[in-house]
């Protein structure tokens, strides 16, 4: 394994520079001031407002919150007076893992966040739906109100998070990364029942595009949904961040990005061979039926025509859905910019990824394990290009199928797997494909294909060592454990 140590990105605590004004939140508090402690975290967000306690400071504004569990209908919204129309970066983290069970009255969602201009900042916490509420939420945290008119450019960042289905008691079914992997085969209990069957998300940034928010997820976890993870629904000159975040059993897509033309998107992560811990994993997603190829795929890049899409140390791991054709790892829809996949692994029964590149596309350090289906699959003529190297195609199947972009597809320093168990059923559907040096197909031996184990898709192979460009490992998005076999033994 390549050998990191694991810094999760944390917040500063309201120190230094937020010295002068945070405020604390304690659900125990009997007796709070309304000036420096709270009972609730509405409250303290609503002294900042016009006409509140603390209308007067300057921001940032910090809000500690300690104790909990916290049930509440989270507003923090421009067009609420009295709720969130505060000039100036918010801030509301805790020390160690605080539960908010969002309570929501209306259709908006468990939580708004709908702050204008200014930053939004969450850190360690645990977002779940309130078992006791009357309301059956579409969305946990709606990030900008889809009926409001289009707003300045703000960012939205969850550092630390984790939004999860609860149980029908209230408690959160999971709290963190390594509770959501050891339940990654099915749910630990029963459903509270309120988030809806046919449209619950974790999150979901806007259905009609209104809101210039940036979005960031960082070492967060999405657990549970009855659909779909993230659905982002991007504005023209939005950012999406996520990274080292982990999706464990969504029933749709992990991810399903839309919107405008010229949005930046990034997945991305720590170190993919090291593990769904760190790096941005999705496991198990899609875990129901697949309808389509759109609701079949972990990492949907469909409407959202971004600049840049970045796929960076990525891990998809999903073992449901044997037989059903529409699941699988990547799709790439045809409006896309430049899409650039580097230290992948994409372990799947359907397609690894789906594409049509309509513009310069690259995958590099990848590993693409499809059970009888492909590593890459073509989906329509595209004028774009596609760069292959250092590339592991495995698993039964033809690795390389539909029409092939008109600028070209090169695959260099890579492997199709022709012996052992994990053998391909035929290279390529028969296109005009350039191949080009060191392509070798050899088993490489892969020590696990256990995603939960450090050495999933770790090479054996003495076959491997040296033969990436530069003479370099050809070990995919794992790592090669391996000494290479000296030259005068392969004669």
């Amino acid at each position: 394994m390549k050998k990191y140590f694991f810094l999760s990105l944390m917040l500063v605590l309201a120190t230094g520079a937020y010295a002068g004004n945070p405020v604390t939140v304690d659900s125990t508090n009997a007796t709070p001031d309304g000036v420096n402690t709270f009972s609730t975290i509405t409250s303290a967000i609503s002294s900042w407002c016009a006409g509140g306690t603390n209308a007067g400071q300057t921001a940032p504004f910090v809000i500690n919150v300690v104790n909990g569990p916290y049930s509440e209908n989270i507003r923090i919204d421009k067009g609420l007076v009295g709720l969130g129309d505060i000039v100036g970066e918010l801030i509301i983290q805790a020390a160690t893992p605080v539960n908010i069970r969002l309570n929501p009255s209306s259709t908006v969602g468990g939580m708004l966040l709908y702050q204008d201009t200014y930053d939004v900042t969450f850190n360690n916490f645990i977002f779940s739906p309130d078992a006791g509420s009357s309301y059956v939420m579409n969305t946990l945290i709606m990030i900008n109100d889809p009926a409001s008119p289009a707003m300045n450019r703000n960012w939205v960042k969850f550092y630390n998070c984790v939004f999860t289905e609860a149980y029908d008691t209230g408690a959160p079914m999971v709290t963190d990364k390594a509770s959501a992997l050891a339940n990654k085969d099915a749910l630990p209990g029963t459903r509270s029942g309120k988030m809806s069957a046919s449209a619950g998300k974790c999150l979901m940034k806007g259905a009609t595009n209104n809101g210039l928010q940036s979005v960031r997820l960082d070492n967060c976890v999405l657990y549970g949904p009855p659909q779909i993870g993230f659905e982002l629904n991007v504005r023209a000159g939005d950012d999406i961040i996520v990274h080292d975040t982990l999706a464990v059993y969504c029933a749709y897509s992990a991810y399903r990005c839309l919107g405008n033309a010229v949005a930046n998107q990034s997945f991305t992560g720590t170190d993919a061979g090291a593990g769904p811990t760190q790096c941005t994993a999705i496991i198990n997603s899609p875990w129901s039926v697949a309808s389509t190829a759109a609701n079949g795929k972990a990492l949907r890049f469909e409407a959202s025509a971004a600049v840049t899409s970045t796929v960076s140390n990525v891990l998809i791991s999903n073992s449901f859905l044997s037989g059903n054709a529409y699941v699988g790892g990547i799709n790439i829809n045809g409006n896309q910019g430049s899409v650039n996949m580097d230290n992948v692994i994409i372990d799947t029964h359907g397609d690894s990824i789906l594409m049509q590149p309509a513009n310069a596309c690259t995958l590099s350090n990848a590993t693409l394990n499809s059970s009888a289906r492909a590593g890459i699959a073509f989906t329509a003529a595209a004028a774009g290009s596609l760069t292959v190297t250092n590339t592991i195609f495995s698993g039964a199947g033809t690795k390389i199928t539909g029409t092939v972009p008109t600028a070209g597809l090169s695959v260099n320093y890579s492997a199709f797997v022709e012996s052992g168990p994990d053998a391909i059923t035929a290279r390529d559907a028969g296109q005009v494909i350039t191949y080009g040096v060191n392509i070798i197909n050899n088993d490489p031996e892969f020590k696990s294909k256990d995603v939960t184990n450090e050495d999933f898709f770790d090479l054996a192979s003495g076959y491997y060592p040296t033969k990436g460009i530069g003479g370099t490992d050809l070990a995919g998005g794992a790592d090669c454990d391996a000494t290479a076999i000296a030259d005068w033994m392969l004669y």
